[in-house]
C-alpha cells in the first residue's frame, strides 16, 4: 500500500477546498494510505472528508515558541532548540511572506513518518509548499497552483528555489501553467495542466434537494456563487443591479457566499434601495438546487485560476455570463457556449439585458452545453498519475 501525504490550510468552503474532497474521494482505500495534515481542524468542509483519509493537525503549528523550546530542552533535543531558534530569528529579521514561511518551517518540526508521495496543495505560494518541501520525507513531491501567479499578492519569483524540491508543479489551467511558465521558465519541464476533478453525480443528486421558497418563484434568476471578496468581484453587484432595476428589467439576483466583503455589499444594497433585487443567501454548502433552478449564471471575477463554479453552472445547463478570466477563456467559447465580457459595470449590464431578452440565443447555448455535457466525465486523470509512484 502506497503512502500519501497532502497539505493544505484550512477545509473552508471553497472552491480549492472541494476540488480536494473531490480528489480524496477518487483515491482507493485498498492502494492507497492517505493523511492529510492542516494548519487547524474545522472547516465547512471538515465533514466532507472520506472516513479513510486520517486527518493530522500540522504537529505543533498551535504550540507557542515558549512551548517548543521548552519541550525540545526537556527531551534533551539541544539541535531542535537551535533550530527553533534560527527560525525565529530568521523571521524577526525577514517580514516578508515568503521568508515567514521559511522561517516557520525552521520553527515547526520535521515530520518522522516518510511517504512515497507529499502533495502541497494550497499553493501558488503558501506554508503548505514549504512544508511539503523542507519537513516531509517523500519519494515524490507535487504541488499544486490553483491561480494565475501574476494575479496573486505574492511574487512567485521569490519563491523559485522552493520549487526545485518538487517533481510535479500542476496548474489547475491553461493559462495558469502558460503564466507560471512565464515567471519561472527553468520549472516548464516540471509543470503540467491538471484540471479540477469534479463529482457530477454527487451534484446531480444534491440538486434535488429542497430550497428556499423566497428562491422558488416565476421570476427571472440569476445566481453568483462564490467567496465574496474583491478577486471574485461581487462588489460591482449593486451597481449592475440599480442600472437593471433603472432599465424596467424584472429579476432576482441570488449571491451564495460569505467573506470579508460582505458586510460592505449589503451595505450597498441597502444605499441604492435594491433589496428587493439582490438577495444575499449567504454561506450554502449545497448550492447545486440553486443552479438547478437559476436562469443565468454569471461570474464577476476579477481573476479565476480555472473555475469550478463555471463548471458547475455549465453541468446545469445554465447560459453564463463570465469576466474574462483565465479560467472562463478556458471553459467558454463566446456567443457560443456563453458570453465572455470585459470586468466592468456597463459590461455586465449590457451582456445580461441580452440575454434576459433573447430567449433564441439562451435555447442555443443550451444545445451547445448539452452537447458539451455528454463529454463530462468524472475526471480519473489522478489514478493515471498515481501509478507514477
Amino acid at each position: 500500500m502506497k503512502k500519501i501525504a497532502i497539505v493544505t490550510k484550512y477545509m473552508m468552503a471553497g472552491g480549492i477546498e472541494k476540488a480536494l474532497i473531490n480528489m480524496l474521494n477518487t483515491f482507493s482505500k485498498e492502494k492507497y494510505d492517505v493523511t492529510l495534515y492542516v494548519e487547524k481542524l474545522g472547516g465547512d468542509f471538515f465533514e466532507d472528508i472520506p472516513s479513510y483519509v486520517n486527518v493530522k493537525v500540522i504537529p505543533e503549528i498551535e504550540c507557542g515558541n515558549k512551548e517548543r523550546i521548552g519541550s525540545a530542552l526537556k527531551s534533551f533535543k539541544i539541535g531542535r532548540s537551535i533550530e527553533i531558534t534560527k527560525g525565529l530569528i530568521h523571521n524577526y529579521q525577514n517580514r516578508e511572506y515568503v521568508d515567514q514561511c521559511i522561517g516557520m518551517c525552521k520553527i515547526l518540526p520535521k515530520v518522522e513518518e516518510s511517504y512515497d508521495l507529499a502533495i502541497a496543495y494550497s499553493a501558488p505560494v503558501s506554508l503548505a509548499l514549504y512544508y511539503v518541501a523542507y519537513n516531509i520525507k517523500a519519494n515524490k513531491k507535487w504541488t499544486w497552483i490553483h491561480n494565475e501567479v501574476d494575479q496573486i499578492t505574492v511574487d512567485i519569483q521569490d519563491a523559485e528555489n522552493v520549487f526545485k524540491e518538487y517533481n510535479k508543479i500542476f496548474c489547475v489551467s491553461k493559462l495558469a501553467k502558460e503564466k507560471f511558465d512565464l515567471k519561472l521558465p527553468k520549472y516548464k519541464n516540471k509543470s503540467e495542466v491538471f484540471y479540477n476533478i469534479m463529482d457530477f453525480r454527487l451534484m446531480e443528486e444534491k440538486s434535488k434537494e429542497k430550497i428556499e421558497k423566497c428562491f422558488d418563484d416565476k421570476q427571472y434568476k440569476i445566481l453568483t456563487v462564490g467567496r465574496v471578496c474583491e478577486e471574485k468581484g461581487q462588489d460591482i453587484i449593486p451597481a449592475i443591479a440599480l442600472k437593471l432595476k433603472e432599465k424596467g428589467i424584472e429579476y432576482k439576483w441570488y449571491v451564495i457566499g460569505e467573506g470579508e466583503l460582505e458586510d460592505k455589499l449589503k451595505k450597498e444594497i441597502k444605499r441604492l434601495q435594491i433589496e428587493d433585487y439582490v438577495v444575499l443567501l449567504g454561506k450554502k454548502l449545497n448550492p447545486y438546487p440553486y443552479f438547478r433552478n437559476c436562469n443565468l449564471y454569471v461570474q464577476t471575477s476579477r481573476q479565476e485560476g480555472y473555475g469550478l463554479t463555471l463548471t458547475e453552472a455549465k453541468y446545469f445547463l445554465k447560459p453564463i455570463i463570465s469576466s474574462n478570466t483565465a479560467g472562463a477563456m478556458e471553459q467558454i467559447v463566446n456567443e457560443s457556449n456563453g458570453i465572455i465580457t470585459e470586468f466592468g459595470v456597463d459590461q455586465f449590464v449590457e451582456q445580461i439585458i441580452s440575454l434576459y431578452h433573447d430567449s433564441e440565443k439562451c435555447k442555443c447555448i443550451e444545445k451547445q452545453l448539452q452537447k458539451e455535457r455528454i463529454k463530462l466525465i468524472e475526471n480519473k486523470k489522478i489514478e493515471e498519475k498515481l501509478k507514477e509512484i
